[in-house]
């Protein structure tokens, strides 16, 4: 069987000491190499507990040996949840990555990463609604907060055997919430093991994913400070290792010109993504974007962005300003026809009345009594 790249995560800084040695040191015991990626966790920017990646005490130690660091977004206890709950949470993973590297880095080092969200299995089994909230915005919120310049791919950490977070995941990829890839803890060993032989039969889930799995974990609890992990061998470097942080010397830090300023919304293409992965970023946006064959790209809000397809970076030139809130309300009515026809329906009886909201209220009377039935439901919308 094929092996892959190894890897670690701990939930402590990796240089801290175990028996004499640093976790780096212990993982390069383990493996005969130094790991390739190492798992920390992103939660909220400024947190100083050493569970949270702390750039100024471990950067140095990673980009020494070449080990690039990869996200792990924790707040297990909330990932069976609301979509608000999501929403909410995203927003500060997402700030936590972006504000703790550095917008102007990030998107020097490509643009796009991978996050992953962790979820640890029953009884937190990860919900549709709060995955739907927090992949979402993930996309929507990474571009925002960093004018464009990074766009954050949501992933997934879970179990092997929770039937319920693949089922979730499953079902929304069917409505077109992004899912970039897996990875996947399975322990066939506890303790201090060497990569074993990938196996899919093993790895893969029984509520397959339509989306990649990455990487698995396969032995937990090293040294009583670190986690083992191996790469898929049928993964290329371009879509895993190169869209995870080699991380900047300690003395590169976020300054705050680049987190202050307006968010925009964008659709951000990695000017060094293979055509590949560049296609799957630029799917992230489809549900609300819509590609036309003349260099423009037109929203259903109905807001051109007028791009050149031949540049590098086509979605780069300058952007309107948007509301992220209104990004992701369109998001949730696209998911209801019928709610929003009568939306459609509604708003241009207002703008016949010529903004006459008295004119509109009584000309739109039959509009309003059946939107408040949709779904055969009373719904208490008035206008």
């Amino acid at each position: 069987m094929a092996t892959g790249k190894p890897g670690a995560d701990s939930s402590t800084l990796v240089t801290s000491r175990i028996g004499g040695q640093s976790l780096i040191e212990l993982s390069n015991g383990v493996f005969g190499q130094d790991p390739v990626l190492w798992g920390r966790y992103f939660k909220r920017f400024g947190d100083t507990s050493p569970t949270q990646y702390q750039h100024a005490k471990e950067g140095d130690a990673l980009l020494s040996k070449g080990i690039r660091v990869l996200p792990i977004a924790r707040q297990t206890t909330r990932v069976d949840g609301l979509e608000a709950e999501g929403i909410d949470d995203a927003k500060g993973n997402v700030e936590a990555v972006i504000r703790t590297f550095g917008s102007a880095y990030l998107k020097g080092q490509g643009g796009v990463f991978l996050i992953f969200l962790d979820v640890e299995g029953s009884p937190h089994s990860l919900s549709r609604h709060y995955w739907r909230g927090w992949a979402e915005t993930v996309v929507s919120h990474s571009q925002n907060f960093s004018q464009g310049d990074v766009s954050l791919v949501p992933c997934v950490y879970a179990p092997q055997g929770d039937d319920t977070t693949w089922q979730a995941i499953a079902d929304e990829e069917v409505r077109g919430t992004p899912c970039g890839g897996a990875w996947i803890a399975r322990w066939r060993v506890r303790g201090c093991y060497n990569l074993l032989g990938w196996n899919n039969n093993i790895v893969t889930p029984r509520v397959k994913p339509n989306c990649p799995i990455l990487l698995w974990q396969y032995a937990d609890d090293c040294g009583g400070g670190i986690d083992c992990n191996e790469t898929n061998p049928d993964i290329a470097d371009a879509d895993l290792l190169d869209k995870l942080i080699l991380p900047p010397a300690s003395g590169v830090l976020a300054s705050p010109a680049m987190v202050s300023t307006p968010p925009v919304a964008a659709a951000a293409v990695a000017t060094s993504a293979p055509d590949d992965f560049s296609s799957f970023i630029r799917s992230l946006s489809r549900r609300s974007l819509q590609h036309s064959a003349m260099g423009v790209i037109k929203s259903d809000a109905g807001i051109e962005f007028h791009v050149n397809f031949c540049h590098p970076n086509p979605m780069k030139p300058a952007m309107p300003i948007i509301d992220e809130q209104d990004l992701v309300l369109s998001q949730r009515i696209k998911r209801h026809p019928l709610l929003r026809a009568r939306v459609e329906s509604l708003l241009g009886v207002a703008e016949d009345a010529g903004g006459d909201l008295e004119k509109a209220d009584a000309a739109g009377h039959t509009n309003r009594t059946a939107l408040q039935r949709t779904g055969g439901g009373e719904l208490p919308l008035q206008v």
